[in-house]
């Protein structure tokens, strides 16, 4: 069943000027107060040292050798070069604002799409200038937008708190188009009330999206434009604490994060039938470097994996100049 959220809570805006509601500078700025310039990023190839102090959660790779990533800490998007170590924020943060969970690039335009979890809205912006183009407000009942995915035609959203996903249509300049649309799931979804439930997410052709329960390791196939849900049934492996979700040609790559919760954190490469009802578990990669993983991006044969740290988030055991990063490790080979 498709619900169409009221007009006064579930809305999309463009933005008329590049500087609207604190858009970045042309250009991003230098990676901030406190630390390190581009010039003196230290790089092994190994390890990318991120911002001090801003929490990173999702990424998303973009053009060439760059990614960006999200900040829970302030909604910021950091640029980096993959394969020098470079970054800066390409979007300053805003405390107490903002906080991105989930990124998604549109290379057609140039756009970074962004979650804004427990904020309940989300963004999009110009990937070069860093400038805000659109921002989204996601219905009232809305719990936390963690993951986006994004097509020729629309923006698909998952909210980790409700058996629901979000969509909205794209024009033809790649920006939001009328109002958001509430999803509720059906079918096969089973909603766990304690936990995190829809999390990574991606197109699956069409209205088609894939999308990750955390709560119960469940992948799924849903039709958005009726919210049918039917399970993908995963031999080989298990992707129970399933995070981040994205494609490795057209294999799926999942990042899980269980080393905390008696699991392990690692990266799992599934590969689906043709009919994409099933999925084999076709290769996994670790690092003892892992410090509850996230999310993930493939550059080449590598995989940069964020480093959120959230269990030391959660427990209060990390500082406010704390280092955050992203660690490499080879793909998964099918």
């Amino acid at each position: 069943m498709l619900c169409m959220a009221a007009m006064s809570g579930c809305t999309a805006t463009t933005d008329s000027s590049a500087d609207a509601d604190g858009a970045a500078a042309e250009g991003g700025s230098d990676v901030g107060a406190g630390a390190s310039s581009e010039s003196e990023v230290e790089f092994d190839g190994e390890r990318i040292v991120l911002i001090d102090g801003f929490q990173p959660e999702g990424i998303a790779a973009g053009p060439g050798s760059l990614a960006y990533v999200g900040t829970m800490t302030g909604g910021g998007i950091i640029e980096v070069d993959l394969a020098t170590g470079a970054r800066r924020f390409l979007v300053e943060p805003e405390i107490g604002v903002r906080a991105f969970a989930g990124l998604a690039y549109d290379a057609k335009h140039d756009h970074i799409f962004a979650c804004g979890a427990w904020f309940q809205n989300g963004f999009v912006y110009d990937a070069s200038s860093g400038a805000q183009l659109a921002k989204l407000q996601f219905p009232g009942n809305a719990g936390v937008v963690n993951g986006v995915a994004v097509t020729a035609d629309w923006a698909f959203f998952s909210d980790s708190l409700r058996a629901a996903i979000y969509r909205v249509a794209l024009d033809s300049d790649g920006l939001p188009a009328g109002e958001i649309q509430d999803v509720v799931l059906t079918g096969d979804f089973d909603f766990v009330e304690v936990g995190n439930n829809g999390n990574g997410i991606v197109a699956a052709g069409g209205t088609m999206v894939f999308l990750l329960n955390s709560a119960n390791g469940t992948l799924y196939r849903i039709d958005s434009s009726t919210g049918e849900a039917a399970r993908v049934e995963v031999s080989g492996g298990v992707i129970d604490h399933g995070d981040g979700l994205s494609y490795v040609g057209d294999d799926l790559l999942v990042v899980r994060n269980g080393a905390t919760r008696g699991g392990v954190d690692e990266v799992v490469r599934l590969r689906l039938d043709e009919s994409m009802t099933s999925a084999d578990v076709v290769g996994v990669g670790t690092s003892a470097a892992f410090a509850f993983p996230t999310t993930a991006a493939v550059l080449g044969d590598d995989v940069w994996v964020v480093n959120a740290r959230l269990d030391d988030v959660i427990h209060g055991a990390t500082k406010p100049d704390d280092a955050f990063d992203l660690v490499r490790v080879h793909l998964p080979r099918g």
